[in-house]
């Protein structure tokens, strides 16, 4: 079954829970802000921090007003100076879905800077490369000894509204073994000290295939239950939202180091 990666699905499963949740809205942009504890990570299995859900309507969205949503969210998520940065981008390049993670790491600008080093990969998938994928991060993490760790990977909603209509940032990992295609596995140790942080887009939703199975399909013993759905203009704004969250990324890492 593939399960959403979203906090903001996963979290109004728990409408009891005590932690905090703020809403804003910044150029028509919603942002949802929720804090995740310990206690409720148990609950949600994601790791405990803090997330910011960006939803807004991608047919009108201007890229600007996104880019300024995402580096307000960034700023107040503190986190910090670092000198050794990596980027890892999760994904397929070759399919629409599964792309945004790689696509990113591509457009970050690598290299020496005044106050570091910025480093990118894109992994790919273990059935493309046969390489694990998280073992692979996290060893060249390490070897670099990161103290920052940026993961960007598609993500998938419960919420088919939300589709390419949500971006999610953190300063958290991704949840590993899960996501589109399930492709994720799960990572190595980190670099001691380095902090997380991630950046997600809702390009896929799950769709329970029980009910619309044939008698053909059950004879030949199919095995699938659920598949992910993915808008027909996911190429376009998969694009647009990337070049976007790269260039965030980078005029962060270019204020960081210059500090």
């Amino acid at each position: 079954m593939l399960i959403p990666d979203l906090i903001a699905d996963l979290a109004s499963e728990y409408p009891d829970r005590k932690d905090p949740f703020t809403t804003k809205i910044k150029n028509g942009i919603t942002i949802d802000r929720i804090d995740i504890s310990k206690i409720a990570a148990k609950e949600l299995a994601r790791p405990a921090g803090t997330y910011f859900n960006l939803e807004f309507d991608r047919a009108v969205l201007d890229r600007e007003n996104l880019e300024s949503a995402m580096e307000s969210c960034i700023e107040e998520l503190r986190i910090g100076k670092h000198s050794s940065v990596m980027v890892i981008g999760f994904g397929n390049k070759t399919l629409g879905a599964d792309k945004f993670g790689s696509y990113c790491a591509e457009l970050i600008d690598v290299g020496e800077k005044p106050g570091g080093c910025v480093y990118s990969i894109a992994p790919s998938v273990e059935g493309m490369t046969g390489i694990d994928s998280g073992l692979y991060a996290s060893t060249l993490a390490k070897l670099v000894n990161a103290d920052l760790i940026i993961m960007v990977d598609a993500m998938l909603t419960r919420q088919p509204a939300k589709l390419l209509n949500c971006l999610q940032i953190s300063n958290t990992s991704l949840p590993f073994g899960e996501g589109v295609a399930k492709k994720r596995s799960l990572i190595g140790s980190l670099p001691e000290n380095a902090k997380m942080m991630s950046i997600g887009y809702a390009t896929t939703t799950p769709m329970n295939l029980s009910s619309l199975k044939s008698d053909s399909a059950k004879n030949q013993h199919l095995d699938f239950d659920t598949i992910a759905v993915t808008p027909a203009e996911c190429d376009y704004y998969v694009g647009m939202v990337c070049e976007a969250s790269a260039k965030v990324v980078n005029g962060f890492f270019n204020r960081m180091m210059m500090e």
